[in-house]
């Protein structure tokens, strides 16, 4: 792990793109990468008034993909590299995250479209390809007479004031 980071920190360092000028226009970064001020792709969710907690849940899902496919351009880029992407999320268990991933990474390319920086979205032929995550099934109350019940207990609760407020 220690000598994937060296790697990277090396890569980062050799390429004077990074850390210096702004990335050319159909790149990656240059769509969903904040490099002076909100790219293009940041900047439409935040018009349609997105939260800036969302906006930065996409940003840090596509912190995965920067590493393999952030300096490309978006035109080079095809379901190969999403793949190879998804599954190093995968392999880390993430499951949920990696079909959150694709599912962001088909929203820059559909983006990427529609202003024509590409033909096609990539990740349309990935469907299916992910690890479903497992889904637990939690108990829940579902009678009506059952439900009335319980609400009728936790308004009679007579238990600390911290605890009442819970309820």
């Amino acid at each position: 792990m220690h000598a994937q980071v060296a790697q990277l920190v090396e890569q980062r360092t050799e390429n004077p793109r990074v850390g210096g000028s702004n990335p050319p226009l159909g790149t990656t970064p240059s769509l969903v990468r904040p490099v002076s001020g909100l790219s293009p792709a940041i900047s439409k969710l935040k018009q349609e008034g997105r939260a800036d907690r969302m906006i930065a849940k996409i940003e840090w899902l596509l912190s995965f993909a920067y590493p393999m496919i952030g300096d490309r351009p978006i035109k080079e880029i095809g379901a190969p590299d999403i793949l190879r992407v998804l599954r190093e999320v995968e392999i880390r268990g993430r499951h949920e995250s990696a079909r959150r991933l694709r599912s962001t990474i088909g929203s820059v390319f559909r983006y990427a479209v529609a202003t024509a920086r590409t033909e096609a979205d990539p990740t349309l032929a990935l469907k299916g390809a992910l690890i479903r995550p497992t889904v637990t099934p939690r108990a829940a109350v579902t009678d009506p007479k059952a439900l009335g019940a319980l609400l009728r207990a936790i308004d009679s609760f007579d238990g600390q004031p911290g605890a009442q407020a819970a309820l």
